[in-house]
């Protein structure tokens, strides 16, 4: 696997700022030495924007896991929906680093 395992969380310390004032949230791996996998600023988006698309990074891990196991079911079940098939293949592989 190429991104980071593990929980990934959105840090809920103190607020951090950009240079020019901006609210930036961390988006950090969880547990013991953690690991900074993003920093997501509201410079060009809102504050509730910005806090929203850490949230989703944050739960990037969980939701390729949870894509991966609905393709096995789906696929366990034999299922024909070939553009269902193929939605759920892109989106696992374009997290994995492919196109």
């Amino acid at each position: 696997m190429k991104h980071t395992e593990g929980k990934w969380i959105v840090d809920g310390g103190q607020d951090q700022h950009g240079r020019g004032g901006e609210r930036v949230f961390k988006v950090v791996k969880n547990g013991l030495g953690g690991g900074l996998i993003a920093d997501v600023s509201a410079w060009w988006v809102d504050t509730k924007t910005a806090e929203a698309n850490a949230s989703l990074i944050a739960a990037a891990p969980d939701l390729l896991a949870a894509l991966e196991a609905a393709l096995d079911c789906i696929e366990g079940f034999g299922s024909e929906d070939e553009a269902l098939l193929s939605h759920i293949n892109n989106a696992i592989a374009k997290a994995k680093g492919g196109k």
